[in-house]
């Protein structure tokens, strides 16, 4: 069954993975490599965020605390902000050179970019932030992906991922 995606289709916003299969007469199947893409809106609205949280299980780095500070916007239609990211048990300093897209949902964010550690290198990060109310502790989520150059479909060299324990992350929608 196929859709028409004309002018009328409004598509989610959010962030995608595409696999494609195809059948021919005689049976044969092929399917695609999974291709990741992102549909947003740039009048969707911004993210803030600051506090810091304890990493879980799930995380890759040793048990710790790690600190956030970040901005995520469109300007122009342009995506534009910043981002801090600190982890002093394992001496990263993730500080954000660019922002590449941003997405915005009623309670969520996700954003990535590229960045420096420590002042060196070039590293790709991802973050979901999710708002879930106020006061931001004990509520708010803060997960972080971080791959060693631009080459996303690795695996990533360190994950952190938390409800925050202090601080707190604003969704803003328009």
């Amino acid at each position: 069954m196929s859709q028409d995606v004309g002018s009328s289709f409004a598509p989610p916003v959010g962030v995608y993975t595409l696999v494609v299969a195809a059948t021919d007469n005689a049976s044969n199947t092929n399917v695609s490599d999974p291709v990741f893409f992102v549909v947003y809106d740039p009048g969707g609205g911004h993210a803030t965020g600051g506090g810091w949280f304890y990493l879980d299980d799930d995380s890759t780095l040793p048990g710790g605390k790690a600190n956030f500070g970040f901005t995520a916007r469109y300007k122009n239609d342009v995506s534009t902000g910043k981002l801090n990211f600190q982890y002093k048990d394992a001496g990263i300093h993730l500080k954000s050179t660019g922002i590449d897209w941003l997405t915005i949902s009623a309670v969520g964010a996700q954003f990535q970019g590229t960045g420096t550690i420590n002042g060196d290198g070039l590293y790709t990060f991802r973050v979901k932030a999710k708002d879930k109310g106020e006061p931001g502790a004990g509520v708010d989520h803060f997960d972080i992906k971080i791959w060693d150059g631009t080459d996303t479909e690795a695996d990533p060299i360190h994950k952190a991922k938390n409800i925050i324990s202090g601080g707190n992350i604003q969704v803003h929608t328009n």
